[in-house]
Formats: structure tokens, C-alpha cells, sequence
């Protein structure tokens, strides 16, 4: 099973998309799968619960 698949649970072979994402970055996509940011979550100690 794919979770990033729009075809769930049949892999759409989206998980190519963040092949090359790093780690403690958030990245943000379009809807045709264009990478539009990250965030960098590095060094960050704690995050605000709202």
C-alpha cells in the first residue's frame, strides 16, 4: 500500500517525488506534484502546539 498514492491503496508512483527529500525538512507540493518550498526543521527544540 501506497499513503501517497491519489489511487489508494494502488501505488500512482508518487513516493518518486520525495526520493530526495532530506531529513527534518518539510516540503510543500503543487498539485501536479512541482516542489513550491521546504521548511528546515533543523535545531528546532520544540514546536508550538496550537
Amino acid at each position: 500500500m501506497c499513503g501517497l498514492s491519489d489511487v489508494y491503496p494502488i501505488c500512482g508512483g508518487k513516493h518518486k517525488l520525495v526520493r530526495d527529500e532530506e531529513d527534518n525538512k518539510v516540503y510543500t507540493y503543487d498539485q501536479n506534484g512541482n516542489r513550491l518550498g521546504v521548511i528546515n526543521l533543523e535545531g528546532i527544540e520544540r514546536l508550538r502546539r496550537v
